[in-house]
């Protein structure tokens, strides 16, 4: 598993890779990226895993204002650009769904 730090928008993004394969990005809810740390590694036996902490959560930094669900969006639109991902599966769980 490999911990990164990207600039998405201008906001330092901190995401975990791990595995090969179809890229799975996993969304968490208003609870944090934690729960998502049991399923990563059985995951990415089979996918490459992408667990992004959103905006104001985890070691991503806080966006500029109050983010609406649509920002968040925009945010997931530019981190597939950043990260040259133009084909996923995505899991949302909560909020993030």
């Amino acid at each position: 598993m490999k911990s990164c730090h990207l600039n998405v928008n201008g906001i330092g993004t901190h995401i975990l890779v791990a595995g090969k394969g179809k890229a799975l990005l996993l969304l968490h809810g208003l609870g944090g990226p934690q729960m998502w740390q049991r399923v990563i590694e059985p995951l990415s036996k089979t996918f490459q895993v992408m667990a992004v902490d959103l905006p104001g959560f985890g070691e991503s930094d806080c966006p500029p204002q109050a983010y609406s669900t649509d920002d968040y969006s925009k945010f997931l639109d530019n981190l597939f650009c950043v990260t040259n991902v133009s084909n996923a599966v995505v899991v949302g769980l909560s909020y993030g769904g």
